[in-house]
């Protein structure tokens, strides 16, 4: 990520440097100065657009790991629980899961609060 914003900062400066130039009459050939702003500005939209892939793609694990964290703990909770205490049980199991569905058939699905499926487990 760091080095995606060196080369944004770095061609913002070329931009910069280029429109200088021109302004100041230092560069008189037209077609290539739009060429080299076309490209500068080409690489400066990439490279923000892979910045705030990499950005998101890092905010998912982060909440990632925060959800298995949070798993965990209640996971830790669960195994610490005195099952002779049903109140305290009840508790636990309202924490974890948010729904359990039970066909004629006998298919039995339990989906937790974090949207799993028991089959996806």
């Amino acid at each position: 990520m760091k080095k995606l914003q060196k080369r944004i900062a770095d061609n913002r400066k070329c931009l910069f440097k280029l429109r200088r130039e021109k302004m100041s009459g230092q560069f008189h050939d037209e077609e290539q100065y739009n060429m080299e702003k076309a490209i500068y500005e080409k690489e400066v939209v990439q490279c923000e657009k892979r910045l705030a892939e990499l950005t998101e793609e890092q905010r998912k694990k982060s909440d990632l790991t925060e959800l298995c964290e949070q798993v965990m703990d209640m996971l830790d909770e669960l195994l610490d629980l005195d099952f002779d205490s049903f109140d305290e049980m009840q508790l636990i199991l309202k924490k974890l899961l948010s729904e359990i569905k039970v066909s004629r058939d006998g298919d039995i699905q339990v989906v937790t609060k974090f949207g799993l499926s028991l089959l996806e487990l």
